[in-house]
C-alpha cells in the first residue's frame, strides 16, 4: 500500500528540519539531493522552502527515501548530533533563556508541537510514572503509531531534548540521565545508547527522559528574560498559525489572544484592541458566523476563551511581577481599572491585593 495513503493526515512536521535534512547531510550516506530527498512526496524544492508545516505523509515519505538511499539504520543520532539550540529556532531560543531548566522543559512541553507536531510532550514528576523517588521525567508519546519511521523522529526529539538540558546543566548528562523506549532494543542499541551519550532501557511502559528532581531548579547559564519573552511570543505566532492549518478555532483564539498579552509583556506597551472574533474568522477561512457554531460545538465561546486566557495572565503576573493591579489590568486590555478588580474577584473570589499576599 502507497506510503501516503497509510499515514495519518491530521500530524504535522515542520518543514524547517526537512530543510535541515538536505543542507546538513545525513551522517553515513553524504549528500543527498533535494530532489532525491523529495521523491513521491508531492512538494517541489520551491514548496519545501516557502511552507511552514509538512504533512507527516511527506516528512514519512522523505525518511523512506533517506533508508532507500542507503542510510544505516542509527543515522537520526547522528543527524541530531549536528543540530544544536539554535537549530530549533523560537523553541529552542525560548528554552535555553529561560530562567530554569524546569522552565525550558515546560516550554518543551507547551510549544513543542510547533516543530514537532508528530509527539506529545509532558513533564511528569516521580508520583506520575512508575520510577525512583525524588527523579522527574519527560514523557513523550509518539502520535505516529509508526514503529519504525515515527521512532526515527523520537530518537532525533530526544537528543534534541538531551542537548537542550545538558546546555542548561552545564556538564555531561552520563548516568544522572536516563531514557526509556517502548519499544524492544533495536538491532542498533548499543549504537544508540552511545550516540544519546546516557542510559538506555527498552521495553518500557512510555517513551521518557529521566533526570533528578533537583534539576529542575538549575538556573539557565543563558537565562534572559527579554531573549526569552521575545522568542515566547514567536512561539505563540507558531503555534497559532498551526491551529490555523489544522482548523482548531478555541485553540487559534487562545494563542492570538496569549500572544497579545505576552508581547505586551515583552515590550512594555500596551495594545488598543486584542484580535476580535472577525480577524480570527479571517485567519481560519471561515465567516464569523460559522466560527461561532464551531465555537459552541466545542461548548465555548470568544468570550469565555478571552477570560480564561486573562484570568491565566492575571495570576501569573500578580505572583511573578511587582506589576500594580492597574497596570495589570491595563496589559489585560481592561478600559478601567475597576472593571478587572471585579473580574478578578469573580475568577478567583478575592481582590488582586489579597492574592499577592496570600501569594507572598
Amino acid at each position: 500500500m502507497n506510503d501516503m495513503n497509510n499515514a495519518n493526515e491530521d500530524l504535522l512536521f515542520s518543514s524547517a528540519y526537512a530543510r535541515l535534512l538536505s543542507r546538513s547531510g545525513i551522517p553515513g550516506l553524504g549528500e543527498i539531493s533535494q530532489a532525491a530527498l523529495l521523491e513521491d512526496t508531492a512538494l517541489t524544492e520551491e514548496q519545501l522552502h516557502s511552507t511552514n508545516y509538512l504533512k507527516w505523509s511527506q516528512a514519512r515519505r522523505m525518511l523512506v527515501n533517506i533508508e532507500a538511499a542507503g542510510a544505516k539504520a542509527d543515522w537520526p543520532i547522528g543527524f541530531a548530533n549536528q543540530l544544536g539550540p539554535s537549530s530549533h529556532g523560537p523553541l529552542g531560543f525560548a528554552a535555553i533563556s529561560a530562567a530554569t531548566l524546569g522552565d525550558a522543559l515546560k516550554v518543551l512541553a507547551q510549544y513543542h508541537a510547533t516543530r514537532t507536531a508528530t509527539l506529545d510532550f509532558r513533564l511528569l514528576k516521580d508520583s506520575d510514572f512508575n520510577s525512583q523517588a525524588n527523579s522527574c521525567a519527560i514523557s513523550i508519546d509518539d502520535l505516529t503509531y509508526d514503529p519504525h519511521y515515527g521512532r526515527q523522529i523520537l530518537e532525533m526529539s530526544i537528543k534534541a531534548v538531551l542537548t537542550i538540558i545538558e546546555t542548561i546543566v552545564g556538564h555531561p548528562l552520563m548516568h544522572n540521565v536516563s531514557v526509556q523506549f517502548v519499544y524492544p532494543a533495536p538491532a542498533y542499541a548499543k549504537k544508540l545508547n552511545a550516540g544519546l551519550e546516557v542510559d538506555c532501557q527498552f521495553n518500557c511502559a512510555t517513551n521518557a527522559i529521566i533526570m533528578p528532581a533537583s534539576w529542575l531548579d538549575i538556573v539557565s547559564p543563558l537565562y534572559d528574560e527579554s531573549t526569552y519573552r521575545a522568542n515566547i511570543v514567536k512561539c505563540r505566532e507558531q503555534l497559532a498559525a498551526l491551529y490555523a492549518i489544522k482548523k482548531d478555532p478555541a485553540l487559534l483564539i487562545k494563542e492570538r489572544l496569549a500572544q497579545c498579552f505576552d508581547q505586551m509583556r515583552a515590550e512594555g506597551e500596551y495594545l488598543e484592541k486584542l484580535p476580535d472574533l472577525e480577524q480570527c474568522a479571517t485567519e481560519l477561512a471561515l465567516s464569523t458566523r460559522t466560527l461561532i457554531r464551531r465555537l459552541q460545538l466545542d461548548n465555548t465561546s470568544y468570550k469565555k476563551i478571552l477570560e480564561q486566557v486573562r484570568s491565566e495572565y492575571a495570576a501569573d503576573l500578580l505572583t511573578t511581577t511587582h506589576l500594580s493591579a492597574n497596570d495589570i489590568g491595563s496589559m489585560l486590555a481592561y478600559s478601567d481599572p475597576s472593571n478587572f478588580i471585579r473580574a478578578f474577584k469573580q475568577w478567583y473570589g478575592i481582590t488582586p491585593s489579597n492574592w499577592r499576599k496570600r501569594k507572598s
